[in-house]
């Protein structure tokens, strides 16, 4: 399925409970030091915790959207449909915070997007004389 020119298949949505917890709370939410799991056991069992210090400034939506991406069964996991949809990701006042940790700026312009060529731009755009292409080598000598 495609959402915004971005292929995302479901085993790839699992990736992101990790990825909002990390940018929301500022540390992984699976933890090596102090865990009598292993981080493997604690991803495949959906262990994880809340440390209150780093969570207390988050939303209840944000958690709320965290918790359901981080849910070990694909069958009950959000789909990329539902997690577009919940109230945190459509939330005004969320875009907008967003918004602005993005662009502090202001919106970017159009010079600032990226490009969508798949050609590599030129380093020496602003060189006056543009080489030509390689001129071919010297003929092949014929062998004795």
């Amino acid at each position: 399925m495609f959402a915004d020119r971005l292929l995302i298949v479901p085993s790839m949505l699992c990736l992101m409970g990790p990825v909002y917890w990390h940018s929301l709370g500022g540390y992984p939410p699976f933890q090596t030091e102090g865990a009598e799991m292993t981080v493997r056991e604690q991803i495949t069992r959906g262990y994880y915790r809340f440390i209150p210090s780093k969570w207390d400034k988050i939303s209840e939506q944000a958690k709320d959207l965290v918790k359901k991406l981080l849910v070990v069964d694909p069958k009950t996991r959000l789909t990329i449909e539902e997690a577009l949809q919940h109230p945190w990701i459509q939330d005004e006042q969320m875009k907008d915070t967003a918004f602005k940790i993005m662009y502090p700026n202001g919106a970017p312009s159009e010079a600032d997007q990226p490009s969508t060529s798949r050609k590599r731009p030129r380093e020496d755009k602003d060189d006056e004389e543009q080489p030509g292409k390689r001129k071919p080598g010297p003929p092949p000598t014929a062998a004795k």
